[in-house]
């Protein structure tokens, strides 16, 4: 009996990945966009002769903004020599709401912010990472040297914080036991569903370990038919770069080229992946220039892209699960692990730095993006999958059996 539940639970391993995935990004989410941005607080100690009460006034800040504003004006129009001064642009009016001043006796003075008003940023010009007690240390410092009471700095402390990598894995964890208790309880009661098999390893396959699956996806170049279809679908796929949606997580969006990527990928095969992605990049290079020098590894993070797409959607039957473990590569793996190890190159960081892009600036990023990627790639292939079948570019059985899992 034990076996038999072990062989069943085997095969609906990648459907059990996906939601224990789902919920520690949740975890993940909860913890640091919920609980960390209402209750962690940076608290900044300083000392004082006096208790600087104005430091938690509006009008205090209106006024040293004000003044460094109108000296880096100065600075600017070349009137006065020096560095024009920078500071952080937060809403200060906002975080004075909740802020508070408290006296730890001996002259020591403590203002207690949220912490959602500082989070870790990467530095333009180096790449390395801006940590957030280091920002709020700068903000204070340069703000409370425009008062009429001296301070020295002391310390900043982080207080209530909870790590949301571990509240990912533990949510991680709590779900697997529960699905598995309850999963063994159906499967004693008989009353699990057997998952459709649409796959016949001739035109639709079940692993890409087939000869023949290969073999189909070199005909993407052999018909004309073929090469105007995915230039009109390449031409939408870069011009879609101009058009980012927001993510509502601050200036990050999320731009539509990615579903048009794996359309192609989809329809021509993992092959037809690798070509799209060596030439988006290098197009994309010269029709939409940053301003950064060209860098060849990107090159290879976009065809490892597309060949994911292949794999993941070409004459295979395609789930949600399918989605998110495609988005979960080209996100955490190209992106988080090969991308920053770029990005370490380009900057020239040493290992502490690259380890800290990576877990405060890229890996939450892109932990960011997946779901709503994973949703949105679904929901195309939902819409696209009928309209794609009735013109022979993807069988319909496939088109009839988009599911969840």
């Amino acid at each position: 009996m034990f076996i038999n539940f072990l062989r069943s639970i085997n095969k609906i391993k990648f459907s059990l990945l996906t939601l224990l995935l789902l919920f520690g990004i949740l975890g993940y989410f909860l913890c640091d966009y919920g609980y960390n941005n209402l209750v962690a607080r940076y608290e900044y100690s300083f000392s004082a002769t006096s208790e600087p009460s104005y430091i938690l006034e509006k009008s205090y800040y209106d006024d040293v903004i004000k003044e460094i504003e109108e000296y880096n004006s100065l600075v600017s129009s070349g009137q006065i020599e020096g560095k024009k001064i920078s500071y952080a642009k937060i809403n200060y009016e906002e975080m004075l709401k909740t802020a508070k001043l408290r006296s730890d006796g001996d002259g020591i003075y403590v203002l207690s912010i949220k912490q959602s008003y500082f989070k870790n940023l990467a530095r333009t010009s180096d790449g390395s990472v801006n940590y957030a007690s280091d920002r709020v240390k700068t903000y204070f410092n340069l703000f409370l040297g425009y008062g009429e009471i001296e301070t020295t700095f002391v310390q900043v402390n982080s207080c209530n914080y909870v790590n949301p990598f571990i509240v990912g894995a533990i949510s991680f964890g709590i779900t697997a036991l529960v699905f598995l208790i309850t999963y063994y309880i159906m499967y004693r009661k008989g009353s699990l569903k057997e998952v459709t098999d649409i796959s016949d390893n001739i035109n639709i396959f079940k692993t890409p370990f087939h000869k023949k699956y290969w073999q189909d996806s070199t005909l993407f170049f052999k018909k004309v038919k073929n090469i105007a279809f995915i230039s009109v679908l390449f031409a939408l796929m870069m011009a879609s770069k101009l058009i980012p949606i927001p993510s509502g997580f601050g200036s990050l969006g999320i731009g539509f080229g990615y579903l048009f990527f794996a359309i192609i990928s989809a329809c021509y095969g993992p092959l037809a992946g690798i070509v799209i992605g060596i030439l988006s990049d290098n197009l994309g290079y010269f029709l939409f220039p940053n301003g950064y020098a060209y860098f060849p590894g990107y090159m290879l993070d976009s065809l490892l892209a597309g060949f994911i797409y292949g794999i993941c959607f070409y004459k295979t039957k395609i789930t949600f699960t399918k989605c998110l473990w495609a988005r979960v590569f080209v996100n955490l793996f190209i992106n988080v692990l090969i991308g920053s190890f770029w990005w370490k190159i380009i900057y020239g960081l040493d290992f502490s730095g690259y380890i800290s892009y990576v877990f405060f600036i890229s890996l939450p990023k892109n932990l960011i993006y997946l779901i709503p990627q994973s949703i949105m790639l679904y929901l195309l292939f939902i819409f696209i999958s009928n309209p794609l079948a009735r013109v022979g570019l993807i069988d319909k059985k496939v088109s009839d059996n988009i599911m969840l899992f």
